[in-house]
């Protein structure tokens, strides 16, 4: 009778900044239908609010897809929020597995209850006032790799961008991620990349 949908239109979870990429290159691209955004900046306080990239140019080991330069730039950022926002939810997610259970020994040390580890597909359901998102990928890691995220788990970069309520940090190598372009052009990490120069006019 048209009365009702299943696609959920109004948007009352995360910042605005946030929300927004995933509006324009998931919702309106993929579903046809943007997000009603309900939320406004104002009423984020926690972890610095908006979207931050933090640039690691990382190497993704031959046999495993970890990237350690991005492991301890994780364990570092999550001590530091957590010391400068006590009462925070903070979770580190990354597509690959490998690189959750490098991050998971590493954060065996902080020993901090707040810090949640896991892959993105993990965390659906889930969402944190932080979220740090560890890309892995770098320059000379195998094509498999970034063609995983843009493609074939393309709906992953969208649960794990949308975990964050309040603060979305993404660890990663931005200048590799700026030139992932195919025959259509950019790709969404690319996008990505280029919104976050936006936001933050860096």
């Amino acid at each position: 009778n048209g009365l009702y949908s299943p696609f959920l239109n109004e948007h009352y979870r995360c910042h605005p900044q946030i929300i927004e990429f995933s509006n324009t290159h998931f919702y309106k691209a993929k579903a046809g239908q943007e997000l009603h955004v309900r939320t406004k900046a104002e009423d984020f306080k926690v972890g610095f609010p908006g979207l931050h990239w933090f640039h690691i140019a990382g190497n993704v080991e031959q046999y495993r897809n970890v990237n350690l330069l991005e492991v301890e730039k994780c364990l570092e950022l999550a001590e530091e929020l957590s010391d400068k926002f006590p009462k925070a939810s903070i979770g580190i997610v990354t597509p690959f597995s490998d690189q959750k259970k490098e991050l998971q020994k590493a954060f065996t040390r902080l020993q901090n209850d707040r810090v949640v580890v896991d892959t993105v597909h993990r965390f659906q359901g889930d969402e944190k006032d932080i979220i740090i998102f560890s890309l892995v990928i770098s320059e000379h890691c195998r094509e498999s790799l970034p063609r995983f995220i843009n493609y074939y788990s393309a709906y992953l970069l969208n649960v794990g961008i949308t975990r964050a309520k309040s603060a979305l940090y993404i660890i990663g190598n931005k200048n590799y991620c700026h030139g992932l372009v195919d025959e259509s052009g950019k790709t969404l990490l690319s996008h990505l990349a280029q919104y976050s120069d936006f936001v933050n006019k860096n």
